[in-house]
């Protein structure tokens, strides 16, 4: 079939091409169809909406096609809610398969690919678990039916990460992709979070279709395992002391009830206006004794957050807070205890050495 030109539109944005398409076995001559799409909306992967535009060139006899050429990205979005049904390090070790595409049509199916994929603005990722901007240069290569991609992806600065209604910023985050015969990401993230005064960093690195190593580190030192109690309860093991079983009872109940609890909180909080409304403690962790409460919170601007928490077994126990970050580094905070006194304080990271040296010294 000869195609001398093709005009036409594809989901608001227009297409042309132009040369020859064979699919049959039976005739000989070979396919060189060029296609030219400009401003072409995709939601593809399901939620990851996209403007493009793309140059791509089809060749090749019916024994060996091949689809090459380049899709920039113009402006892109992501803002589907995950739901992580696991602990945090547990999800984060979680063993991943490659990816595999299968199609009807075996002519499709054994086309090679080589076609670049890159954004030409930050592609925005705004949901339950990640805000973030996000640039990528790939190369899709491999075949339609096993495709493999090479390149990476980079988050820009001020990237947030959301686990356990605890935010984290990303200092690093760098996915590679080096498999030219299937999709294996290689994660190299750091984060961090403050919890119970300490700064906590969390580091995320490896092969994510294999086994990711995590690693916890805090300023002031602490091991592993009392860095989790932290970040679980807001407390060190020593701190909790001989209530440590009750404690973890409590906390238990906190979690599940908000495993459980997800999609109705969330469905609340849409109906209310809310940014948060959960049965949990991690809001409020590092100013009350953990234990279920029900935690709702309103972003007011996108540097003003609002915070109420009332206690599921003591209504009169109520707690407010504001956080306000005035930077990135220097944030204010005020706090309406439960005994109704008041808390003001103001918190400047600073960092000393080399760009080079780890490590991040922090005053308040």
């Amino acid at each position: 079939m000869d195609v001398a030109r093709l005009d036409g539109s594809l989901n608001g944005g227009s297409i042309k091409g132009e040369g020859r398409l064979n699919l049959s076995e039976s005739r000989f001559g070979a396919s060189e169809l060029k296609l030219t799409g400009d401003g072409i909306y995709l939601d593809f992967p399901t939620g990851v909406r996209t403007v493009s535009n793309a140059k791509l060139n089809l060749a090749g006899d019916f024994s060996k096609l091949s689809l090459s050429g380049n899709i920039d990205i113009v402006e892109g979005t992501y803002s589907e809610p995950l739901t992580i049904g696991r602990g945090l390090l547990r999800y984060m070790e979680s063993e991943r398969n490659t990816v595999t595409v299968t199609n009807q049509t075996s002519v499709l199916n054994s086309t090679q690919l080589d076609i670049g994929l890159k954004t030409l603005s930050p592609l925005v990722i705004n949901n339950n678990i990640a805000r973030a901007s996000v640039n990528a240069e790939l190369r899709v290569l491999g075949t339609v039916e096993r495709p493999g991609v090479t390149g990476k992806i980079d988050l820009e600065d001020g990237a947030e990460l959301t686990l356990r209604e605890r935010k984290y910023s990303v200092d690093r985050g760098v996915i590679t992709f080096i498999n030219d015969r299937g999709i294996e990401p290689v994660l190299d993230i750091s984060a961090t979070t403050k919890a119970a005064g300490y700064d906590i960093t969390m580091q995320i690195s490896g092969d994510a279709t294999r086994k990711l190593e995590t690693v916890l580190t805090s300023e002031p030192p602490m091991d592993e395992t009392d860095i989790v109690s932290v970040l679980a309860t807001g407390r060190t093991r020593e701190k909790a002391g001989n209530a440590g079983a009750t404690v973890a009872k409590e906390q238990l109940l906190s979690y599940v009830a908000g495993e459980l609890g997800t999609s109705i909180t969330d469905e609340a909080g849409r109906a209310l206006g809310l940014s948060q409304v959960r049965i949990e403690p991690n809001l409020i962790a590092n100013e009350a004794e953990p234990t279920a409460r029900l935690t709702v919170g309103k972003d007011i601007t996108p540097k003003l957050d609002f915070v109420y928490s009332m206690n599921l077994r003591n209504s009169t126990d109520q707690i407010w807070i504001a956080d306000y970050d005035i930077t990135r580094r220097f944030s204010a905070r005020g706090l309406r205890q439960n005994d109704n006194s008041y808390r003001f304080q103001f918190q400047h990271d600073l960092f000393f050495g080399l760009s080079g040296v780890q490590g991040k010294p922090s005053t308040s």
